[in-house]
């Protein structure tokens, strides 16, 4: 059984973005309260507005720094009309005042639908001239040269000078999103090749036959398409993942005022309740929650050849498998959702746990079904992401007759086995050292555990906690 490396919870939750318009003085941005009581809501802290520019209306200005004091992080979108050594001192200013505030700062946006005029250039000449200049501008300042410079977004695709790249995966008309992102980072690798890259757009309208645009979908579709949008960035390695957008900023028929997780009175739409749902089942509140080191896990899946999953753990040695299918939900002649049957699909982990919960980010964040001292769970996946939360068995059992006589506290004279179930974070381990009889040097199996004042001889069941 194949073991497959984790990635921290929060990890995980940081790629998650969405696009906001913080500067806006009137719609739904204007008051930036509300706008931070969204994101909190969302449990998202990761956002990709225009850059700052103090020719503006000043009280929007003032809403970017209002944000970072709070904890919010940026990928700035620069605008291909302000000189780009002038954009990057402006970045700088908010960096310098909120240090990491700043996650990349990205060239100018669709240069296809607002053209960039720069040196003489236009078009796409034009965005390029531009975009190097900005990465120039970056790298010439010690305080921001560090951090991400995304390229321009173009159609068709074009390279940048630039760190990373940008791409605007939109699947239309319900369609599910993989196989977009997946056409978008081929045809931006074709022409800028070995970048990573970021989903700096991307997104799903409700508006059912908009007077403008393509076909929205419903509240209830949205929500399953955008948890599998993030699932999606993060498998296929998207830095962030940036969903369109976080208002329904004005009232209108057309498909730009529908893209909003919330409603335009600021109540959440289904997607934000589900992406709330998710980031909760998924928030790791440990002290340690960005810096422990994750482990492995061995798992299969079986009786559903269509499922994608991914693999995080948390700092108390909790591991979270996110299981999710992509078929058809959205037809697109009624404009009507399709029920999707669920598929029995079998995960079968290579330990037993301690327990096993089951959460979907559709119904909640209290589980669905849980099972104690087992290894394997048979879940019912339709068309959205489900949690199975394995909570590994704490304590390290002993093997062997040696087990009884260290439980006694006699010497250790035959052969034993010391087996430790799980990892937490600060141990170094592996899951099984041997030692016989007078000769402590350890036979390493799959894993070491480094235990202080680890000593055999004379060791007491008190000394450590080993037994189940």
């Amino acid at each position: 059984m194949p073991r497959v490396a984790a990635a921290r919870a929060e990890d995980l939750l940081d790629t998650f973005g969405v696009v906001t318009h913080l500067a806006y003085t009137d719609g739904g941005y204007r008051d930036l309260n509300a706008t931070m009581d969204a994101l909190a809501y969302l449990g998202i802290d990761h956002v990709r507005d225009g850059a700052p520019n103090p020719n503006y209306d000043r009280y929007g200005q003032e809403h970017y720094a209002q944000a970072a004091a709070l904890g919010v992080h940026f990928t700035f979108a620069a605008d291909g009309g302000v000189d780009p050594f002038v954009e990057v001192a402006r970045i700088h200013a908010i960096e310098a005042a909120h240090p990491g505030t700043v996650t990349a700062i990205e060239g100018p946006n669709e240069v296809n639908n607002w053209q960039v005029v720069y040196q003489g250039l236009t078009g796409t000449a034009g965005a390029q001239a531009y975009m190097k200049a900005l990465y120039d501008a970056v790298q010439a300042d010690p305080l921001v040269k560090d951090i991400d410079v995304s390229g321009f977004t173009d159609w068709p695709f074009h390279a940048s000078a630039s760190d990373t790249s940008s791409i605007h995966p939109y699947a239309k008309e319900g369609d599910q999103p993989l196989a977009t992102i997946q056409q978008n980072m081929a045809g931006q690798s074709a022409v800028d090749p070995n970048k990573a890259f970021y989903i700096t757009e991307t997104g799903y309208h409700t508006q059912i036959n908009p007077s403008g645009g393509w076909e929205g979908v419903d509240e209830a579709s949205q929500a399953k398409l955008l948890l599998n949008t993030y699932m999606d960035g993060a498998r296929l390695g998207a830095k962030e993942t940036y969903v369109y957008q976080l208002l329904d900023a004005y009232s209108g028929s057309s498909q730009e005022e529908h893209f909003g997780l919330m409603r335009l009175d600021n109540s959440p739409k289904l997607a934000a309740t589900a992406i709330h749902n998710l980031t909760t089942i998924l928030a790791d509140h440990g002290d340690k929650n960005l810096s422990f080191t994750p482990q492995s896990l061995s798992y299969t899946v079986k009786g559903n050849d269509q499922a994608y999953t991914y693999l995080t753990q948390k700092s108390d040695g909790s591991f979270q498998l996110i299981v999710w299918s992509e078929p058809d939900i959205w037809n697109q002649d009624t404009n009507q959702p399709i029920a999707v049957a669920a598929t029995k699909t079998a995960i079968t982990f290579g330990t037993a746990a301690k327990s096993i919960q089951v959460f979907d980010p559709l119904t909640g964040t209290a589980a669905v079904q849980a099972l104690n001292h087992a290894s394997s769970v048979t879940l019912n996946v339709t068309d959205h992401p489900l949690v199975v939360q394995f909570q590994p068995e704490q304590n390290h059992h002993l093997r062997g007759t040696a087990g009884a006589a260290m439980q006694a506290g006699r010497a250790v004279s035959d052969t034993l086995q010391l087996h430790h179930s799980v990892v937490s974070s600060g141990d170094r381990a592996h899951s099984l050292m041997s030692h016989s009889g007078d000769d402590m040097t350890p036979k390493i199996g799959l894993e070491t555990t480094e235990f202080a004042n680890f000593l055999l001889h004379g060791l007491k069941a008190a000394d450590f906690d080993l037994f189940s």
